[in-house]
């Protein structure tokens, strides 16, 4: 994810403005040669620090896991920043309290950002302390410039429903591709191939979310296009509904909702 943030990034920002932290020479010796960015080695894993004689940064891109966050020590560089944060399940609260600033706004993108299709929710933190509003708007605004021209930018009113987007859009696509996996295997139970069994799967998720985006009905009508009263597909969904296959993938999206307002 890091590295699509990082291309769009460098559509409207100046590669001599921009420092990204690695672990390895190695890694910065890859970076450096396929970006032309400035990178700086850190060996500490529990210690966040700047480069030698400090970065001139005005805007902290935050994207670790959220252990990594809880687990590292963040140096006085870090403090009163812009921070872009892209981890699930640490809130605006969290953020503040360990890097010293009010100005964060963060963010929830899905999966298919790797391919260039995604969405991004975000939160302004509108905490009443931050006292210069009108440059802050800026920053919103330059966030905006980032990431709109390859991707879908929704702003929530409130943390919470980043929290909830976490549970539905970040975790959604593992869903789908759970279903897949489920279809695969029963191919693989009427004897199918595993090579059959895979093009089977996978070709009905891919042309089924394609039709989706170039229909222009909605997906309940296209679930009952399919659906042929006391025939194959009305059999099955009524055998999911018999076993609260509906309710039982609900809960699974209430327990990730809140895991994603308790990951520290």
């Amino acid at each position: 994810m890091w590295e699509v943030i990082l291309q769009n990034l460098l559509q409207v920002e100046k590669k001599e403005n921009i420092w990204v932290e690695t672990k390895t020479d190695v890694s910065k010796n890859n970076l450096a040669k396929k970006y032309w960015i400035n990178i700086w080695v850190n060996l500490n894993e529990n210690i966040l620090r700047a480069p030698t004689g400090g970065a001139p940064t005005d805007i902290i891109f935050l994207l670790i896991k959220p252990q990594q966050f809880k687990e590292l020590y963040f140096e006085k560089f870090w403090e009163n920043k812009i921070i872009f944060s892209f981890m699930a399940g640490i809130n605006v609260k969290k953020i503040s309290e360990k890097l010293k600033t009010k100005k964060i706004i963060r963010a929830m993108p899905n999966t298919p950002m790797l391919v260039w299709k995604w969405v991004i929710w975000y939160f302004v933190n509108n905490n009443k302390d931050i006292i210069n509003r009108h440059l802050y708007n800026n920053y919103e605004n330059y966030f905006r410039k980032i990431f709109s021209k390859n991707s879908s930018l929704i702003k929530c009113e409130t943390e919470d429903k980043i929290d909830k987007i976490t549970a539905l859009s970040g975790s959604g696509p593992a869903y789908y591709y759970f279903i897949t996996e489920i279809l695969k295997q029963k191919a693989i139970e009427f004897w199918f191939s595993k090579k059959e069994s895979e093009n089977i799967a996978n070709n009905t998720f891919i042309w089924a979310s394609k039709l989706l985006e170039k229909s222009q009905e909605k997906v309940e009508i296209l679930r009952k296009n399919i659906t042929s009263k006391w025939w194959t597909t009305q059999k099955a969904l009524e055998t999911f509904e018999k076993n609260w296959f509906w309710e039982k993938f609900k809960e699974g999206i209430d327990e990730a909702y809140k895991r994603a307002k308790n990951l520290t």
